[in-house]
């Protein structure tokens, strides 16, 4: 074939350029399409971790809100709410005590508990060397200790006349007097050295 013909050398490289120029707009179009698809994808990955990360949040929240919940306690530290605090008993073993209890026991200078003992109506009785420490709704938790303390056991304790104690005992000119939500308990001297109990009901 002769391709000094000029014009139909222009016609063919006319129609090689529009076939180049074709290939190359596909090539363009699908590059294009990839690029697309590339987009979307990351967008779909992208809303994907979006959701995750704002489902990790919720749950979160949701635990942290079940934590605080479950931290919130009765403020007068008895009953099944109130908050408790495990501490080490005098033979080795834990005793978990309100918290309120570990308190008034530091406060009393009370030093390692020996045991506790549940009462009648759930109040509380915890044993230390230097004394007691009761917990209950009706008298709060109070130091037990001294002769006043044993008179409130020999007594009955939580199924006696005195009923529990509603403050710590305190020193008088002559003697201790502590009170109860049924009576006040008094150690007294008599004037010669001898101590006493006197127990006086509340009406």
């Amino acid at each position: 074939m002769n391709l000094n013909n000029k014009p139909l050398r222009n016609r063919i490289l006319a129609g090689t350029a529009a076939v180049a120029l074709s290939i190359g707009l596909a090539s363009c179009s699908q590059a294009e399409d990839a690029a697309s698809e590339a987009t979307s994808a990351a967008g779909s990955a992208t809303s994907a971790a979006g959701s995750a990360v704002s489902s990790a949040t919720s749950s979160m929240g949701s635990e942290s809100s079940s934590s605080e919940a479950a931290s919130e306690t009765a403020s007068d530290g008895t009953g099944a709410g109130a908050e408790t605090t495990e501490v080490e008993a005098a033979d080795g073993s834990m005793l978990m005590l309100p918290t309120d209890v570990v308190i008034a026991a530091e406060n009393a200078e009370f030093t390692v508990p020996e045991k506790s003992e549940e009462g009648p109506n759930g109040e509380l009785l915890v044993t230390y060397p230097e004394g007691y420490i009761v917990n209950s709704e009706e008298g709060s938790t109070q130091p037990l200790v001294g002769k006043i303390a044993e008179t409130w056991i020999n007594g009955g304790g939580f199924s006696s006349e005195f009923g529990v104690p509603t403050a710590p005992e305190k020193e008088t000119d002559n003697g201790w007097t502590q009170s109860f939500t049924k009576a006040v308990i008094n150690w007294i001297s008599d004037g010669s050295g001898n101590f006493t109990a006197e127990v006086l009901p509340i009406p």
